[in-house]
């Protein structure tokens, strides 16, 4: 299996939960400015988790499959005043992957489809 990420530029992420140990795995889909922390969304039978989650800074191997994506908003796009100042920063904003999404991105960075 051959992996295409770095000709296509995508960097994977992988955030670690500091309070259960979780981690959410993303792909930076365009050029921009990511958070050090996110918010945990872990939900068990035994109690949600609300820990930090830190970012690895790219040291993570880059062949995790992601399950949510960092992207860039279109500039006409409807934002409330502080996702514009984040947006004119260059900042990128956060979705959760579909299933179809993450094996879409399978195919394309592992099976050039």
């Amino acid at each position: 299996m051959k992996d295409n990420r770095k000709e296509k530029g995508y960097k994977v992420n992988c955030y670690i939960c500091d309070t259960c140990g979780k981690s959410i795995v993303t792909v930076e889909y365009d050029d921009g400015v990511t958070p050090f922390f996110l918010g945990c969304n872990r939900v068990s039978l035994f109690g949600d988790c609300n820990g930090l989650c830190r970012a690895s800074m790219y040291s993570n191997p880059q062949n995790l499959i992601p399950t949510a994506l960092w992207y860039r908003k279109k500039d006409d796009e409807p934002m409330n005043p502080g996702e514009r100042q984040h947006h004119e920063n260059g900042g990128l904003f956060f979705r959760e992957l579909t299933e179809e999404e993450i094996i879409g991105y399978v195919k394309k960075v592992f099976y050039k489809g």
